[in-house]
């Protein structure tokens, strides 16, 4: 006897493309999830990177601004220390600076 056939064949070959396309769709999802997962520690990465950096960054200022701070002070005070030296010679010289500047400004008033 020729045997019956089934009317499940197109049931089982679309089962079978749905079952294929689930394992596909999770793969690519995974996939997607590992490289958003490596997006994600790159990104911490750079961000902490970028953290350091500026922290760094932020120290050298510091140190600088206070060097900076420190040497201005030594100036000062080594200026008003020769100014008490030598007040004569102070008042001269500052009159000196004024009358060149005053001149050079006048000069260059007139030029234009």
């Amino acid at each position: 006897m020729p045997k019956k056939r089934s009317g499940n064949n197109g049931h089982n070959h679309t089962s079978l493309k749905n079952t294929k396309e689930r394992i596909m769709s999770q793969s690519v999802l995974e996939r997607t999830a590992e490289q958003v997962t490596d997006s994600a520690r790159q990104a911490s990465r750079a961000t902490n990177a970028i953290a350091d950096a500026i922290e760094d960054g932020v120290g050298v200022v510091r140190r600088a601004a206070r060097q900076s701070g420190d040497a201005a002070e030594e100036l000062l005070n080594d200026t008003a220390q020769r100014i008490q030296r030598h007040p004569a010679l102070t008042v001269a010289t500052t009159f000196a600076v004024g009358l060149a500047a005053g001149t050079a400004i006048g000069w260059m008033m007139r030029r234009r």
